[in-house]
């Protein structure tokens, strides 16, 4: 037997699914400018920071310029983009956007990016030492460098790198080969602006992790249509670092 509603009174309409929107993409002729920016950057600051080691300027000193190069690059380049090809707000434009919910999501995307990482990395296994001299040589500089490594990979390094590449590189690409190869292809971006002349045939597990990481943060992005739970993910693994690196001093 079926109840029937009291007259003027009807059950409330089920709930709709939230909507997730259209697929987050940007004008795809900004990627050549894009992709020249940041790689702009890295020669840049690479080469600068060639010069002040061969001046023997300290190390602080270094790292400062290194990183106001690379991120001052990245920004400038996700502006000038915007500028050119958006509504001239870089934030807007690339999705730079958080919500409270994006920390447990962060959290959860960190752990599966480890996991793949670590599996990407397995067959390095035990051949990654001057890989681990990268950070662990944090444990020897001067407290003001560490301070400046540290605020680099703990606040400029999460807003920066996802704004630049899961904001400006994958939406741009998204518009031109769509949005799974565009997490893909910027994963790859990723990877290759972290390499590291020094490392040598170590920079293969590296790209490896860093993909893997790229990838996990682009289909957050993606999926989220903001970057929020990527920069949520991008300050826990990087924080974790400094703080071993911090203990161990």
């Amino acid at each position: 037997m079926v109840v029937q509603p009291f007259p003027g009174i009807e059950p409330p309409p089920p709930a709709a699914p939230e909507a997730r929107g259209p697929e987050p993409t940007f004008n795809g002729r900004a990627l050549p400018f894009a992709l020249r920016g940041i790689a702009l950057a890295i020669v840049l600051a690479r080469t600068i920071s060639f010069v002040l080691r061969e001046l023997a300027a300290p190390v602080g000193a270094q790292f400062f310029v290194f990183w106001a190069i690379i991120f001052g690059g990245l920004w400038l380049t996700c502006r000038y983009v915007s500028r050119r090809f958006g509504s001239g707000n870089p934030w807007s434009d690339f999705g730079f956007t958080w919500r409270p919910s994006d920390l447990w999501r962060g959290v959860a995307a960190y752990v599966v990016a480890q996991t793949l990482a670590g599996t990407a990395m397995a067959p390095w296994a035990g051949h990654t030492t001057k890989l681990s001299y990268v950070t662990a040589r944090m444990t020897h500089v001067s407290w003001p460098a560490f301070a400046v490594w540290a605020f680099s990979a703990i606040v400029a390094a999460p807003i920066f790198e996802e704004l630049a590449f899961r904001g400006m590189v994958q939406r741009t690409l998204a518009s031109r080969v769509g949005g799974g190869w565009a997490i893909f292809g910027q994963a790859v971006a990723f990877g290759a602006y972290h390499m590291t002349p020094g490392l040598g045939g170590e920079n293969a597990p590296y790209f490896a992790a860093l993909v893997c990481f790229g990838v996990v943060m682009g289909w957050l992005a993606r999926r989220l249509r903001r970057l929020g739970a990527g920069c949520t993910a991008h300050v826990l693994a990087n924080g974790l670092i400094v703080l071993s690196r911090a203990t161990a001093r």
